[in-house]
């Protein structure tokens, strides 16, 4: 075999390594891009979790209702409820204190067209943390 042939052999390995690697690094950049909008709602995890508003335990594929505003530092978050914090709207029974909304940052009650304020802090290797600020009722004007 010549060196020419041998040089266009060895280029050709290398320019598919890079082509390979360049397509992996593109894979795994849009999936966290696909987590970011994914973020709208809030899905439990394995096992289940409780609802910040009302407390309700949610099953595991139970979603919150929240919506997400991006940013770049952090992203703004409104966390509305679950299907339980729901379940009694728009005319709520007097003894059905289990499902009322109530702010985690003021324990206030959320009217029924309030929500909870939150920022999204998402980093990569780390878990996504959501740090709640306030609601309409604490923080009127700020969401």
């Amino acid at each position: 075999m010549s060196t020419e042939v041998l040089i266009a052999i060895v280029l050709v390995l290398f320019l598919s390594a890079l082509a390979l690697l360049l397509w992996y690094w593109k894979t795994v950049r849009d999936e966290s891009r696909r987590g970011e909008t994914s973020l709208s709602t809030f899905e439990s995890e394995s096992g289940g979790t409780d609802c910040p508003l009302c407390g309700e335990h949610l099953p595991r594929g139970v979603k919150v209702h929240s919506i997400v505003y991006p940013g770049s530092e952090f992203h703004l978050m409104r966390i509305h409820g679950c299907p339980h914090c729901w379940a009694g709207h728009p005319a709520p029974a007097p003894d059905h204190s289990l499902h009322r909304r109530r702010c985690p940052y003021c324990t206030a009650e959320i009217p029924e067209n309030g929500y909870v304020m939150a920022r999204v802090y998402q980093k990569p290797y780390r878990r996504t943390h959501v740090n709640v600020y306030g609601c309409t009722v604490c923080k009127p004007g700020r969401g």
